[in-house]
């Protein structure tokens, strides 16, 4: 095998890579963008409901807790733990 036909086999390579890689990142993209709508949609009441099971699943009550699995800010999850 010659360089310029390893260099084809390599670049085939690296095109499905990038393939994969597309589709790897249009997969986290609506995930992120399903997690956004689901966090726009629930109420107050609902996040406080979201938080209470998160609290009690896991034992802890932390804002920063509170904030990475319901996508919210700080001040959100602070108030939620003071509501």
């Amino acid at each position: 095998m010659d360089i310029n036909e390893r260099l084809e086999k390599i670049e085939k390579q690296l095109e499905l890579l990038m393939l994969k890689v597309d589709a790897i990142s249009s997969k986290v993209e609506n995930n992120n963008r399903l997690a956004r709508l689901k966090r726009d949609l629930l109420t107050d009441s609902e996040l406080y409901s979201e938080a209470k099971k998160i609290v009690i699943k896991t034992r802890r009550a932390t804002a920063e807790l509170l904030q990475r699995k319901l996508l919210i800010g700080y001040a959100k999850a602070a108030q939620l733990l003071e509501f």
